[in-house]
């Protein structure tokens, strides 16, 4: 998943030179992933990687997982950007290097509420 997402922002986004000079990569924060079907090892599994949206703090990205035009797993992800020295590259600079719309995603907001709640739990313990 990390060489779909890299391979997403510096292909299919277009990232430039400038970035690849600043050495700019996307950091994960959190991962769900489901499994609908096994995928074997050494299966060939194509990746289709999109942005789901961005909030004041997290880019959202879903992979979804193919073989042989199957779809085996779906996952979501969500990160920040940064630089090799680790400085978080502001949502609002990003914003503006990705180029598709973002749409309101209602399961999404789903899952960033039960992140939250898992965060809250977590602190209470």
């Amino acid at each position: 998943m990390d060489l779909a997402r890299l391979d997403f922002f510096i292909y299919a986004q277009g990232y430039d030179k400038d970035s690849a000079k600043q050495r700019i990569f996307p950091l994960l924060q959190g991962i769900e992933i489901s499994f609908i079907e096994e995928i074997f090892p050494f299966s060939s599994v194509e990746v289709q990687t999109k942005i789901l949206g961005l909030d004041e703090k997290y880019c959202y990205i879903e992979h979804l997982f193919y073989v042989d035009k199957r779809l085996k797993a779906h996952a979501r992800a969500r990160g920040v950007f940064v630089t090799h020295g680790k400085k978080r590259i502001p949502i609002q600079e990003l914003e503006q290097q990705i180029s598709q719309k973002l749409l309101k995603n209602k399961s999404l907001e789903k899952w960033k509420e039960y992140l939250h709640l898992k965060k809250e739990d977590l602190n209470s313990q």
